[in-house]
């Protein structure tokens, strides 16, 4: 009997041993998150209930954090208690979240993807692209896959991080929030420091993250200075021509075009023809000087670039380009491309006739007009088409002739009334405008009579009244004397 007292005594006195300890413990645990809310100036929040663990919430680095605890369901449906720390940043910000790991699992489709395949397969990314690449360098690449391996996550702007509320220690919570800090500060980055992280992208030994860390860098509006010197001498031609489009440097184009054994040759005069487009000088002299040549370019896509930009190279320059290239009887597409072009460099936008016309003016819609009627018998039937549209807008007296024996074409009879009407519309405006001067003249005379009356009227000379003409004493009778009489 003794010894079932003595067993039951000293297992009571080791549950009361354990239940001190962990009493103790408890109150140790409590103690800490006092003295770290305390110690973070946040505020204090006790427990729901007795075995529950406090929160603490305030401001941490200029935003605001929580700490407090959480039950997460497992998959074997077990919960378990976890300490979460958040840090909250710009709403509406980016969004990191480890890939799937099974293979038949539902994967989410992401904003974007990096170019690194490794990274690409652990992370799907979500958020504005400026902000995505530039988080994303390699050393940000590593930064975000080491905090989501570790349980973190960032959210709508916040980052988080879960720790299971066993054995935690709230003295490391100090610095588990200088970490959550340095990354909010990463993703709350400015355009300048975006623009300037986004820059460091272009020497990764990626081709793929260069290309998108280029173009990304061209959405964002910054200008590109000395940043794009790396890749001006990029090993991949491709970026060093886009390179060159986008910070204006015609130098380096101009070289691609000159070799005949450049494979890319088309992306250069594209470029070229996209820099003379946003009527960047330089850009547009380099193609006036390279233009004659690719204009009968055998490749077919060189010339059709080199068409299409002549528009921004003045009417003199273009037209000049478009009878070289009219001159090697091209196909189709290119030769739709100068008929096109013929209508924009003739176009004479207003409605007026050859006679008010600038000489150089009337000469340009002259030679595109010449240019457009040599190839109305194409034998091509939507090349054809284009010729009759813009001779619509081009057209004179000598298209209405060519015209009006097309009887069977209705687009050709939409021209013909097309330029009728235009031709008349000139000639009534030419008629109000000779009225209006007639009118402003017969004005200008009233005035400068008006203007005359009141000048003779209002000298004071005119109020003198004239002088008696003095006689001449030849004229003037003679008075006789009395020794005359005598």
């Amino acid at each position: 009997m003794n010894g079932i007292f003595l067993t039951v005594l000293g297992v009571g006195a080791m549950a009361a041993l354990a239940w001190y300890s962990r009493q103790q413990a408890r109150d140790r645990l409590l103690a800490a998150y006092a003295a770290l809310a305390e110690d973070l100036g946040a505020n204090y929040v006790d427990p729901p209930h007795p075995n529950g663990t406090p929160s603490i919430n305030g401001n941490f680095r200029d935003h605001r954090f929580s700490i407090a605890t959480v039950q997460r369901i497992g998959v074997s449906g077990k919960t378990t208690s976890m300490v979460r720390l958040e840090l909250d940043g710009v709403p509406g910000g980016l969004r990191f979240i480890p890939a799937p790991t099974l293979e038949n699992a539902l994967r989410p489709h992401p904003d974007w993807t990096t170019g690194d395949p490794l990274f690409d397969r652990k992370v799907l990314v979500w958020g504005e692209e400026v902000r995505v690449r530039a988080v994303l360098t390699a050393e940000g690449r590593l930064q975000i896959a080491s905090f989501l391996a570790d349980g973190g996550q960032v959210t709508e702007g916040k980052v988080s991080r879960e720790r299971p509320e066993v054995g935690v220690d709230p003295l490391s919570f100090k610095a588990e929030l200088d970490r959550l800090a340095e990354l909010q500060q990463l993703f709350s980055l400015g355009q300048k420091e975006n623009a300037d992280r986004i820059k460091s992208n272009f020497l990764d030994t990626n081709l793929q993250i260069r290309k998108d860390n280029l173009e990304a860098l061209a959405k964002s509006g910054f200008a590109w200075g000395p940043a794009l010197t790396p890749l001006l001498n990029d090993p991949d031609v491709p970026v060093r021509i886009r390179a060159a489009e986008l910070g204006g440097e015609d130098g380096m184009l101009k070289d691609l075009l000159k070799d005949p054994a450049c494979k890319h040759r088309v992306e250069a005069v594209n470029a070229l023809a996209k820099m003379v487009s946003k009527a960047l000088p330089r850009a547009v002299m380099t193609m006036r000087e390279l233009g004659p040549e690719l204009a009968v370019d055998a490749d077919r896509h060189v010339q059709l670039a080199c068409v299409g930009s002549c528009v921004g190279l003045g009417r003199a320059e273009g037209l000049k380009i478009l009878e070289l290239a009219r001159g090697t009887t091209p196909g189709p597409v290119v030769t739709m491309a100068i008929v096109r072009a013929a209508g924009k460099l003739g176009s004479p936008g207003k409605l007026v006739t050859e006679g008010k016309l600038p000489a150089e003016h009337a000469a340009a819609v002259a030679q595109a007009e010449a240019i457009l009627l040599d190839l109305l018998d194409h034998s091509d039937p939507e090349v054809q088409a284009g010729v009759i549209h813009e001779l619509g807008r081009v057209g004179g007296a000598r298209s209405l002739v060519l015209l009006a024996h097309m009887k069977e074409s209705e687009s050709a009879k939409g021209a013909v009334e097309t330029i009728q009407a235009r031709l008349a519309a000139a000639a009534e405006e030419k008629v109000k405008e000779e009225r209006l001067k007639e009118e402003k003249a017969k004005v200008e005379r009233a005035k400068n009579l008006a203007k005359g009356k009141t000048e003779v009227k209002d000298d004071p000379l005119s109020k003198i009244p004239p002088e008696k003409p003095v006689e001449d004493a030849a004229d003037a009778p003679t008075q006789l004397h009395s020794m005359d009489l005598e």
